[in-house]
């Protein structure tokens, strides 16, 4: 079952299945069934192949495992006519497409974005995010998954991932001269391979960050789609505490962790955000206190490493940036805090260790 839910995350099973098909076909080299250009050939074709076809895959899981519906425009725009109507808006706006609209049945706000580009893009959304946030914060969430479609993100995912892939790849062929090629070339071209190797692995983690990066952008597109940051910013709070208050529940939480690379904020962060948000009764400034965590404290920084996102403080703090420079008062403070509540960090790695 996790295997098959993972499948769920388009970014998630275009890197699996690209990594499946680099072992084999690097299998198939050391086989000597195939050669180096067909090696390399064979990943990029599959990468293209997955990419076209990667959302018509994801639409089949959703359907399977959460009873995903596609409604048609005139559908949507009769059941949520003010959402239809702010997506029409800034798909004009910005020359892209009116999205294909899908509703999940299911009380675990969430919502996420998916497509080959934006001629084919997809935006979910789960049925608690009606439940849990206003028509303003329900605004914000959308033009964020718009953001993503606008930036194009699908297509930078899918030649990095295929990149980083090509590296792995590269190093095993190169090991694979090594005894071949004569000594010293076969010690050189082994060197070239362990570099490979290594590339691979800091390809990784960049990305990781460019992942990261485009949760960035999307969150100031929905600042400036909406000329309310604020209201995204309280859609991440409540988001947070929707899924700590229904993820009990066994299909909730497996929507959550399935799509936890595609959604609006990574699983572990809303924990954290969401118990904060329950323990303060949704106090901002006493939130905001709770978030200087995240930019004080280097274990904050090295989970954020290997994160899809960005740490939920840093996002509420630039979100509150943005709204200063449009003249709008800062929701949660976190700068001022900052400079007010300076911490010992050595002596908070001490007293953590």
């Amino acid at each position: 079952m996790p295997t098959k839910l993972a499948l769920a995350s388009f970014y998630t099973l275009a890197l699996l299945f690209g990594f499946l098909f680099a072992v084999l076909f690097a299998v198939m080299y050391f086989l000597e069934v195939i050669n180096a250009a067909w090696l390399f050939g064979l990943t990029i074709g599959i990468n293209v192949l997955i990419w076209l076809i990667g959302p018509h895959i994801t639409d089949f899981i959703q359907k399977l495992f959460y009873k995903m519906k596609f409604l048609s425009r005139e559908e949507f725009q009769k059941e949520y006519p003010a959402l239809e109507a702010f997506i029409a808006t800034v798909a004009r706006d910005n020359k892209i497409r009116f999205p294909k609209m899908g509703i999940i049945d299911d009380q675990n706000p969430t919502a996420f974005t998916y497509g080959s580009g934006a001629f084919n893009a997809r935006i979910i959304l789960a049925k608690g995010l009606f439940t849990y946030l206003s028509q303003e914060e329900l605004e914000a969430v959308t033009a964020h998954e718009l953001g993503h479609i606008v930036h194009r993100d699908f297509i930078v995912m899918a030649i990095a991932n295929t990149i980083i892939q090509l590296l792995y790849e590269l190093s095993q062929v190169l090991f694979r001269q090594k005894g071949k090629k004569g000594k010293d070339k076969g010690g050189a071209l082994a060197i070239i391979g362990a570099v490979s190797y290594i590339f691979y692995w800091i390809g990784y983690y960049i990305v990781l960050y460019l992942s990261r990066i485009r949760e960035t952008f999307a969150d100031e597109f929905s600042a400036r789609a909406t000329g309310n940051p604020h209201a995204l910013s309280n859609a991440l709070i409540k988001i947070a505490y929707g899924m700590i208050a229904t993820g009990d529940t066994k299909r909730s939480d497996r929507l959550i962790k399935s799509t936890q690379t595609l959604g609006i904020m990574g699983i572990k962060a809303s924990k954290g955000v969401g118990l904060a948000a329950m323990a303060t009764n949704m106090d901002t400034q006493k939130i905001g206190r709770v978030l200087l965590y995240d930019f004080v404290s280097p274990w904050a920084k090295l989970a954020e490493l290997g994160s899809t996102h960005p740490l939920t403080g840093k996002r509420l703090e630039r979100l509150d940036r943005i709204a200063k420079k449009i003249g709008k008062q800062e929701l949660f403070q976190i700068g001022h805090l900052l400079q007010d509540n300076i911490v010992d960090k050595v002596r908070s790695v001490a007293l953590r260790s």
